[in-house]
């Protein structure tokens, strides 16, 4: 009896174990596509696909930072040049935008600051992207070889303000173009797309919500002991 107890118990404490993970649940990476705004011939092609993922990077000198990282994963020719960051309010934001780190994957070389200035087209968003963005970088010559290719990839790696965190930044991206709250936007210029006479253009802005949370490791253990746990106490 006493040993039947104990088993119950531990049982019940991994169940609980479980649904704290599925309440409190927490991610390791946040993914998020891009939608071309500015080029009808591109806004729903298949064969794009550029994304965005935000990760944790951990805490230097007490501080966190985040890691956000440019992929370019279309089937046809296409390269990011610009990349941009339009915060409201201007000083809201989480991210540092000063000192910001580039790390570049093969093929790929950036510089901080952007030209144009601004995100090509963003004066068509609701409410318009700012012309002064906070942060900016693109390719440097060649331009488009030395953007984000197919199969490429950019970091850029922030630090974020005091006692802010990860989730405060996937906080205002969530907040989209809204005016009444912190959010932050991203912009990208996208050069070399296929034309009938030499190459065309578009801009793409990140979608609020992400299209793939990835739990972390530790998140995944709790629901796997909870899940076990279910299945021992159907068994006896």
């Amino acid at each position: 009896m006493i040993w039947k107890r104990r088993r119950k118990t531990r049982n019940t404490v991994l169940v609980l174990l479980a649904v704290f993970a599925l309440n409190t649940l927490t991610y390791a990476n946040m993914i998020y596509s891009f939608d071309i705004f500015n080029n009808q011939k591109y806004e729903n092609d298949p064969r794009l696909t550029f994304t965005l993922t935000i990760s944790d990077e951990g805490l230097v000198a007490g501080r966190h930072t985040a890691g956000l990282r440019f992929d370019n994963s279309s089937a046809i020719s296409s390269s990011i040049t610009d990349i941009y960051f339009d915060a409201h309010p201007d000083t809201g934001s989480s991210l540092i935008f000063d000192g910001v780190s580039i790390i570049e994957g093969t093929g790929v070389s950036f510089s901080k600051g952007a030209s144009p200035q601004t995100l090509p087209g963003g004066e068509m968003l609701t409410p318009k992207f700012d012309k002064t963005p906070e942060y900016s970088a693109d390719s440097d010559s060649p331009v488009s070889p030395s953007g984000i290719n197919p199969n490429e990839w950019l970091k850029l790696v922030f630090t974020l303000k005091t006692e802010r965190n990860i989730n405060d930044l996937i906080a205002e991206i969530a907040a989209g173009g809204s005016a009444t709250a912190t959010n932050l936007r991203v912009g990208i210029h996208i050069q070399s797309l296929p034309a009938a006479c030499g190459s065309d253009s578009a801009s793409a802005i990140n979608c609020a919500l992400p299209i793939q949370p990835i739990p972390e490791p530790a998140t995944i253990c709790l629901l796997g002991l909870g899940a076990l746990s279910l299945i021992r106490r159907k068994k006896h």
